[in-house]
């Protein structure tokens, strides 16, 4: 990606020349990019430490250059996912992955940075260069400088690389631009996606369907900048392949996934061990599962749903579909809102249905086509439940909120996590409300 940005003249005509950098600044970043106990070794001699200006303190380091004290910690010492640490072992790989992995840790969800804002600049060292800004406290602005496995204050980073600053991406705007990459297919566009932000932003906010990328609040009031961020991407935001190779569970994820879909394919493969209620059940390694797609009869259109890949990223609207149908085999039935695991680090926002069978509960997920006992499921995919919402409960609140207060704007994520919240709403500013929607 860095190499698509080789095309626009205009920028690459102005870019400074490079400076001629002193050894001390080269120390820093030799002793940045060593292993921990590379790192250990290259100060263990007050000699070493005199020479380059870097000692140790407890969690971070000094560097000591031209009389004055620079704290700053290396990167690679946070709690990160596991390719990133392997990554950042390398220069080369750093290098290659410094612009993916910086979108990528900006917009996530699993470092808590505060107030993260991927920046663009030129220094000393490097034009057109990613860093990430964040505040580790109200008084305590910081930078992520990923290529470099840096972490400084952002005023010492800035003095120390003389670092000009180019543009400025807020997180909803790294949504946005994430969105358009998504929908275009064509990663050339991220740099002047980057680099020109508001103006690519405002001009495509013009197209039709695309008022999201200005829009600040919805038609009744919801702050729709933090209202978009929620669930609809997560921690999946700028995923590189490696993100999902590390799974605890990704081998039988992997392996329970392609038998759903693919079971007429692969059914003769995995043995049946039982049947419940009519209903094949199949053993997978030491897990038994079934189909949902084995509850309807072939010519039902759900059947071509539940063997593609078209059953993903459905999983909020599926849920209350499939809660509804399934009233007629259980009364004990709910609709859960909650997450599950992405990889080492991260999750994805997620809703599944979850009913009870001679006392045995069961979840039924469509975006698998896979129904299992829940503690198998909640083991496997280490789901969380964050919301627990009974079907006629949902019932209830879909006449309240949806079609009494025609708040058509929500959709079923925001039932599935927040809809008695937003019926007690309702009832409590009905009049308001009422006036409101009208």
């Amino acid at each position: 990606m860095m190499k698509s940005f080789s095309n626009i003249q205009t920028f690459l005509e102005n870019v400074p020349p490079k400076k001629v950098i002193d050894d001390n600044l080269k120390d820093l970043l030799t002793f940045a990019g060593l292993s921990k106990k590379g790192r250990i070794f290259f100060i263990s001699s007050l000699l070493t430490q005199l020479s380059t200006g870097i000692y140790p303190r407890w969690k971070h380091y000094i560097f000591s250059y031209q009389h004055q004290k620079y704290p700053f910690e290396v990167l690679s010492d946070w709690n990160l996912q596991k390719h990133d640490l392997d990554i950042l072992k390398n220069w080369e790989k750093r290098g290659n992955y410094a612009l993916l992995r910086t979108l990528k840790m900006a917009s996530s969800k699993y470092l808590s940075l505060i107030d993260p804002h991927v920046i663009i600049g030129n220094s000393s060292f490097d034009s057109l260069y990613p860093i990430i800004t964040f505040f580790e406290n109200k008084d305590s602005e910081k930078v992520i400088d990923y290529a470099r496995n840096l972490v400084m204050n952002k005023e010492d980073y800035y003095h120390l690389f003389e670092f000009e600053e180019i543009s400025s991406i807020d997180n909803y705007e790294l949504y946005c631009i994430y969105k358009i990459l998504e929908e275009a297919l064509n990663e050339s566009l991220i740099y002047p996606l980057l680099l020109f932000p508001k103006e690519c932003l405002k001009e495509l906010s013009r197209l039709d369907g695309n008022s999201y990328l200005t829009q600040k609040f919805d038609r009744v009031g919801i702050n729709y900048r933090n209202y978009s961020l929620f669930g609809d991407y997560c921690d999946d935001m700028f995923f590189d392949s490696l993100d999902t190779e590390d799974t605890k569970y990704d081998n039988l994820r992997i392996q329970i996934d392609n038998f759903t879909k693919e079971r007429d394919k692969t059914k003769k493969q995995v043995s049946v061990s039982e049947v419940i209620d009519g209903l094949p059940v199949y053993q997978i390694q030491k897990t038994k599962v079934g189909c949902v797609s084995d509850f309807f009869t072939p010519e039902s259109k759900i059947i071509d749903l539940l063997h593609s890949d078209k059953r993903y990223r459905k999983c909020h609207d599926s849920s209350q579909h499939i809660g509804k149908v399934f009233t007629d085999i259980s009364e004990n039935i709910y609709i859960v809102g909650g997450k599950v695991s992405a990889n080492d680090k991260e999750y994805y926002y997620h809703s599944w249905v979850e009913l009870f069978i001679d006392g045995e509960c069961y979840v039924l997920d469509c975006n698998h086509n896979l129904w299992i006992k829940r503690k198998d499921y909640y083991k496997i995919y280490e789901a969380i439940p964050i919301s627990k919402t009974k079907v006629s409960d949902m019932k209830e609140i879909v006449q309240t909120v949806i079609l009494d207060a025609v708040f058509h704007s929500l959709n079923s994520m925001d039932l599935n996590y927040f809809g008695k919240e937003f019926q007690d709403c309702v009832k409590k500013n009905e009049k308001i409300v009422s006036k409101k929607a009208h």
